[in-house]
């Protein structure tokens, strides 16, 4: 297969976050270079800007970017110890944001007393790493304790899984988050991410509840909702919503979807529980068709969002 970074008559320039989604992170990286090498890896798609200002702890009752949500972000609790793997990293914007905020939540000693021990592992195709481990080396000492560090794993590949099942047991971890952002464009693409985000939320990746954060720009519902429809099938998920904090007595807004002019959401899903009994297809038709349920079941939570429309969008 050829490399999907690389498509017929790619044309993708560098991207900057809308004012409403900057976040006050600290990276940078080069993405012309980054783009001339790496393709569509090398560039910081438009969904990592909104999921980076959902993935900031909360400041005095608001967050970074003024905004408050529902549901909370889960990174940020004192009392759990953090292993995210982040799937098809890229650039390693959202995995490194994530991992400078869950550094600098615990300086502020929201967990004073019991040391925290945090890990965040960027992933994607072997011959995007090269690219990964350059921002890492550019953002050295930016992680605080954290542990982030950059590993292969090709979506739908058995030997990459083992090596991380190999890598988090010998340090007595298990995920308990997975991180996406921008991932839903090429349709071949599908089954093999969606065979992955089946592994990690599976023993003995994970104990039960393992979250997984999505960042999803839409650009064809027509290409994208079957996506929906079959991780639906294995993952129940909501949107999230936010509002704008206000100060003093100003009446507060009204709850509405994140994301901007109605092409940006973020998604925060767990795997059906009845799931994980379920055989995953082998053959990509089967799975797309919904199979592993009996019988075969394809989920409208996608398609009731986007028409139940809670219209204003942050």
């Amino acid at each position: 297969m050829s490399d999907p970074n690389f498509p017929a008559n790619l044309a993708i320039q560098p991207s900057q976050p809308a004012s409403v989604h900057k976040s006050g992170t600290t990276l940078h990286f080069d993405q012309e270079s980054g783009i001339e090498t790496y393709g569509i890896a090398g560039r910081v798609w438009e969904a990592a800007y909104a999921l980076a200002a959902y993935t900031a702890p909360p400041m005095g009752g608001s967050n970074d970017g003024g905004f408050e949500f529902d549901p909370p972000c889960s990174f940020f609790r004192a009392d759990a110890n953090l292993t995210v793997v982040e799937v098809g990293s890229g650039t390693g914007y959202a995995g490194m944001h994530l991992a400078q905020q869950i550094s600098l939540f615990r300086h502020r000693g929201v967990d004073r007393g019991r040391p925290a021990s945090d890990m965040v592992i960027l992933t994607d195709l072997p011959n995007v790493i090269p690219l990964l481990d350059k921002g890492l080396q550019e953002h050295t000492g930016s992680f605080g304790r954290v542990e982030v560090r950059a590993q292969a794993l090709a979506w739908g590949d058995a030997d990459h899984a083992a090596a991380l099942t190999r890598g988090l047991s010998d340090s007595g971890r298990s995920i308990t988050h997975v991180l996406c952002s921008d991932l839903v464009y090429f349709p071949f693409l599908y089954p093999p991410l969606l065979r992955t985000l089946l592994t990690l939320t599976s023993p003995p990746f994970c104990d039960p509840g393992t979250e997984i954060i999505i960042g999803y720009r839409m650009r064809s519902l027509v290409k994208e909702s079957p996506f929906w429809q079959v991780f639906g099938t294995w993952f129940t998920f909501q949107a999230v919503l936010a509002k704008r904090k206000r100060s003093g007595g100003d009446e507060e807004d009204s709850w509405d979807r994140f994301g901007q002019t109605n092409d940006t959401l973020i998604f925060v899903a767990t795997r059906r529980p009845e799931s994980l009994k379920w055989e995953v297809p082998v053959l990509d038709g089967q799975l797309m068709s919904g199979y592993g349920p009996t019988p075969p079941t394809l989920d409208d939570t996608f398609e009731s969002l986007l028409m139940f429309g809670i219209a204003d969008d942050v």
